[in-house]
């Protein structure tokens, strides 16, 4: 367990069946995908892994600096999922070293998570839930 900081009350941890390790990406919807390129690229430094374009027209730039690694969507549509739609943050991503096993705890535990599907850009599996205001959580093995 982390060590208290002054002012707050003693950190609470308890063993749990899920085991997530860290975070494996943050992804973010942009206005302007070659501005955003550029700008994370060319001003910050980020390394390109990959780009994607969805049927949907949706694009997608992988990118990496150090041990950060970021996804950086841009919405070709205005109708969607909030998620789709949305400027700024996308969802948060763990790692997880079991996926089938931690998306069963999941659902064990009454969490509505969708089928584990094969990460075409990034390589492995992964899989989507929402916590409980809509934000969306992705576990990647």
């Amino acid at each position: 367990c982390p060590i208290p900081m002054p002012g707050y009350s003693q950190a609470v941890c308890r063993r749990h069946d899920v085991k997530l390790e860290n975070i494996h990406h943050v992804a973010i919807n942009v206005s302007d995908y070659e501005r955003s390129k550029a700008f994370y690229v060319n001003k910050l430094g980020f390394c390109i892994l990959g780009e994607y374009v969805y049927p949907s027209g949706t694009r997608r730039l992988d990118c990496t600096a150090g041990q950060i690694r970021l996804e950086i969507f841009c919405c070709a549509v205005e109708t969607g999922t909030f998620a789709e739609r949305n400027i700024g943050y996308r969802h948060l991503c763990f790692h997880t070293e079991d996926i089938e096993k931690d998306v069963d705890e999941l659902r064990a535990k009454g969490i509505l998570v969708e089928s584990i599907r094969t990460d075409v850009m990034a390589g492995g599996r992964m899989a989507f839930f929402c916590d409980p205001d809509g934000i969306t959580i992705e576990l990647h093995e």
